[in-house]
């Protein structure tokens, strides 16, 4: 996670990954949008973050690094998890949005609901 979503998302999202980290906390406080990106790029990370110069990373030829991005609709703030990526969220705040997020976390993850689409990627070789 980039250093534009609060810390208290990170561990939120730590306690059900392990290998979910805030940038600050590999050392790359002070990094610059492109540092960060080729950290994500080298270690094969997702990139979770509501800066919109990411989405040009994500766009670039041979991009290794995925993007969780959210991001503001006028009043509202929309994010999802890549995985998941047809099951969007909203809310009016970051606040609200992160609470949403945790929400919609579990519950695509609880096992409870039927026929969840995941994003997979497959192999060949």
């Amino acid at each position: 996670m980039d250093n534009h979503l609060p810390s208290s998302l990170a561990r939120f999202l730590a306690a059900r990954c392990e290998s979910c980290q805030q940038v600050s906390d590999l050392g790359l406080a002070q990094a610059t949008d492109a540092q960060d990106w080729h950290f994500a790029s080298v270690t094969s990370a997702i990139l979770m973050s509501k800066d919109g110069d990411f989405l040009h990373y994500a766009s670039l030829p041979r991009a290794t690094a995925r993007l969780l991005w959210l991001w503001q609709d006028i009043d509202m703030r929309l994010g999802y998890f890549e995985e998941y990526s047809d099951y969007l969220t909203q809310g009016e705040s970051l606040t609200e949005l992160e609470e949403n997020l945790r929400d919609l976390y579990q519950d695509l993850t609880s096992g409870q609901i039927s026929g969840i689409l995941k994003f997979a990627e497959l192999s060949i070789g």
